[in-house]
């Protein structure tokens, strides 16, 4: 009796269900692929929702990554790594990845692999270029290209840790 008389709250519920997953995979196939982040030449104050790639070097990404560290906390730490000089350094939260971290397919040795990390990237600006050598085990010593103006420092959001160095113009 319980059966016939409320058959249809069962159909409802089947056509509500159908129309729903109708409905998501509607939204779904509608919905924009991810766009690659924006070429930048040197670290933003803001992101774009896509990200930045610089120079492939970095790729910084927005976050709502609640950071363990203070901005001013990542700002006292980057002195310990770098002077700061007379322009005020800039810090921004990201998703950090290093591109050259990340393993190529196949590949089976260790390697330390930062990719979508919280961090603060703080921006220390020389008041006038600089011509840059840059040194690495085992090979010559080597000038950048151009002077630089920015020297980026990457601390983990999580423990204040440096993580990465990079020069942007």
């Amino acid at each position: 009796m319980i059966r016939r008389r409320y058959w249809w709250i069962g159909a409802t519920a089947t056509i509500v269900i159908s129309l729903g997953a109708i409905h998501g995979a509607l939204t779904q196939a509608a919905a924009p692929a991810a766009l690659p982040p924006a070429a930048a030449t040197e670290v933003p104050t803001s992101l774009p929702p896509e990200g930045v790639e610089i120079h492939h070097q970095a790729i910084l990404k927005p976050t709502n990554f609640k950071s363990v560290i203070s901005r001013q906390e990542a700002l006292k730490l980057v002195s310990h790594y770098a002077r700061i000089g007379p322009i005020p350094p800039r810090a921004i939260l990201v998703n950090f990845t290093a591109p050259q971290s990340l393993r190529p397919a196949g590949y089976q040795g260790a390697a330390t692999v930062i990719n979508n990390v919280p961090a603060w990237v703080v921006t220390l600006t020389a008041p006038t270029p600089q011509q840059v050598v840059q040194t690495q085990p085992g090979t010559p010593q080597s000038d950048l290209p151009a002077p630089v103006r920015h020297f980026n420092v990457v601390i983990s959001a999580q423990t204040g840790q440096f993580l990465f160095g990079f020069f942007t113009h």
